[in-house]
């Protein structure tokens, strides 16, 4: 998969203990007077739902990912093929795809670039 250096907001997660937080802040706008102990029935539940919200952005983060076609794989990816009008190969692993990708940011790319560059410049003088 392509390293993306700054992701979509959609697939920004966040930790445990900032949901925690979070949820424990709502309570407090709610109930001023509360304050959370280990035992607390409510603190158990925050705790609980804290934990399932945060297994549910994670599921999300992974689904939403086919709809970026950097992070597309398998046959999420192959249907971004054919809004190209393109197909995989026969037998072609989706990882081969990657590689041609990385490609881009290759050295080898860049001298070339770089040749092109100097046989602009050398044919105008």
């Amino acid at each position: 998969m392509i390293n993306i250096p700054n992701p979509p907001e959609v697939l920004i997660s966040y930790g445990y203990e900032k949901i925690l937080n979070a949820q424990l802040n709502d309570i407090a706008s709610i109930l001023p007077d509360y304050r959370p102990s280990e035992g607390d029935v409510l603190m158990i539940e925050k705790e609980a739902s804290s934990y399932r919200e945060l297994h549910l952005r994670a599921e999300f983060n992974k689904l939403s990912r086919a709809f970026f076609l950097a992070t597309s794989t398998g046959l999420n990816l192959d249907n971004y093929a054919l809004f190209y009008g393109v197909e995989r190969l026969k037998g072609a692993k989706q990882q081969l795809i990657i590689d041609l990708l990385s490609l881009l940011h290759s050295p080898i790319l860049l001298l070339f670039q770089k040749v092109q560059l100097w046989l602009m410049m050398v044919g105008k003088r």
